[in-house]
């Protein structure tokens, strides 16, 4: 879910064991939407400084931390690499404070969800984040502070839990835009249209924001007594509301916040950029699939289409390393591969399913350049829940004319993935792929890549039909989309040709029609 079953049930421990009858119950005492949330859902996106705050008519919301710092003791010895999750939570009335200490050095972890305080949140002088939890002796508090002559937003994180220890933390922003200041990632949608608003557990159910790129300074006074001074580290703040419940058909998701360079180290003093992704797992297979991006100039990008693969499980039978594939106007820019620090970083939250949360060693490339990151992977997929692959056969009945003396090729893209490329040859014939997983028109896309027109000659794809498992989509049909086919009115511009031709480089996205 954006993470709803650790980020999306860890910080939604109680839905899971919520009948309908009890959110239905929920919905007659919510209290009146206000203003702020009146317009986010009329839009359908989100709008600051007022969506900093909180939303009592969703059943739902967190302001989730994940955190990495270099430590050493104050008097600079005893260098030890930490890695901290927090998170306030209100789910159906209820308010809890997670809190996590992953040792590097050790490989020990321990976690908890303390329950049952006060969470007060509001908006210092109208604009300013404030979010504090408080029982007894654990409280923590995350504050925005106004930012200084530099543009940089800051962030003051303070508290004692019983996994961390007392902390005094400052985050702030690496990078700024050149004007201005830098605004969250905002989820859903592609760059130039970032909504904060997606599809989790159907329509656009889950906002959803992050706050990335934030270096840490500070002191944490360890559960060992020791004080220790923060030499370098990041953190990633993601904010989240919703209503929904879990589908029958819904397993779990694959999510990971990370910060990159292309230098060395993550915690030297080289550019950094932060790369979040998502992908939703349902009983026929992946879902839902979005991806946000910060750059090194403080600018935003945001996009939809990408894929997961789990490469091999730990003793825990929790994936061990993983590897993420994003995808930017039908082409994959982002390749990522993930290895977990340990096994053991496991959340068990007082009710609802444990999850797997470990802080991840990262590598791979960004258009073409390579780099190396930290961050963090999420998942309450093990073993023996993750999805059993169930294959799909995609037939393509098709014929192409030549231009150049070369015949049109034929991409399939599933969720915006290329998987296979075909050369369609001059007459009518199936050319046929098997992807591993359960998909739907709706997920598929027939491109044609390599164009040609030096009249006489012209290089044309002709789609009489798409075959999936049986089911027939018709390529003319009032609901398929085409991005390639010359009308005299419109060009090649996208629209509903009713046409099984691609003249342009283009594609056809099948919507939903099917007999």
């Amino acid at each position: 879910m954006p993470r709803k079953t650790g980020r999306f049930v860890k910080r939604f421990p109680v839905l899971p064991i919520l009948g309908l009858a009890a959110v239905l119950a929920l919905s007659a005492i919510i209290p009146a939407v206000n203003l702020t949330q009146k317009k986010a859902k009329a839009a359908a996106a989100v709008f600051f400084p007022g969506d900093h705050g909180q939303h009592t008519n969703y059943l739902a919301e967190w302001w989730y931390l994940n955190l990495l710092v270099r430590t050493t003791k104050t008097n600079g010895t005893d260098e030890k690499d930490l890695g901290h999750v927090i998170s306030f939570s209100r789910i159906a009335g209820n308010k809890g404070l997670l809190s996590s200490r992953y040792d590097n050095n050790t490989k020990s972890f321990k976690e908890s969800t303390n329950t049952g305080g006060s969470l007060t949140v509001s908006l210092l002088s109208g604009k300013y984040m404030l979010v504090k939890y408080a029982n007894g002796l654990i409280a923590a508090t995350l504050e925005e502070k106004p930012p200084g002559a530099d543009r940089k937003k800051i962030y003051k994180l303070t508290g004692k839990t019983g996994e961390i220890g007392t902390f005094d933390l400052t985050m702030k922003e690496r990078t700024v835009v050149s004007t201005g200041f830098n605004t969250p990632l905002l989820w859903g949608g592609t760059t130039g249209n970032c909504r904060g608003k997606i599809p989790v557990f159907g329509g656009d159910d889950t906002f959803y924001y992050s706050i990335p790129d934030l270096d840490i300074t500070g002191t944490i006074t360890d559960i060992d007594g020791a004080a220790r001074a923060v030499k370098a580290g990041k953190a990633w703040i993601d904010h989240q509301w919703f209503n929904t419940l879990p589908p029958g058909d819904w397993k779990g998701h694959y999510w990971t916040g990370m910060h990159l360079t292309n230098s060395g180290s993550i915690y030297d003093t080289a550019p950094h950029q932060a790369v979040g992704f998502v992908t939703q797992i349902y009983n026929s297979g992946p879902r839902y699939t979005y991806w946000v991006k910060r750059n090194t100039d403080g600018t935003n990008e945001c996009g939809t289409g990408g894929r997961a693969t789990i490469n091999s499980y730990g003793t825990t039978n929790y994936p061990s390393s993983w590897k993420f594939e994003l995808n930017k106007s039908n082409n994959m820019f982002l390749q990522m591969s993930g290895i977990s620090f340990s096994d053991n970083q496991i959340f068990k939250p007082p009710s609802g399913p444990q999850f797997f949360e470990p802080a991840a060693y990262y590598s791979g490339s960004i258009n073409g350049k390579t780099f190396t990151g930290l961050g963090f992977f999420e998942t309450h997929l093990n073993k023996s829940t993750a999805i059993t692959k169930n294959n799909s056969t995609v037939t393509l009945r098709a014929y192409g004319t030549p231009g150049g003396g070369i015949y049109p090729n034929m991409d399939i893209l599933v969720d915006n993935i290329k998987v296979k490329t075909f050369t369609v040859t001059g007459a009518f014939a199936d050319y046929v792929y098997t992807h591993p997983f359960a998909v739907d028109g709706e997920q598929i896309k027939v491109r044609l890549p390599n164009d040609y027109f030096v009249p006489p000659q012209d290089r044309n794809l002709r789609v009489d039909k798409m075959t999936i498992n049986g089911r027939v989509y018709q390529t003319e049909a009032n609901n398929t989309l085409s991005t390639g086919t010359l009308t005299s009115d419109t060009g090649c511009a996208p629209g509903f040709k009713l046409s099984e031709w691609l003249h342009c480089n283009g594609y056809f996205h099948y919507l939903a029609n099917y007999y």
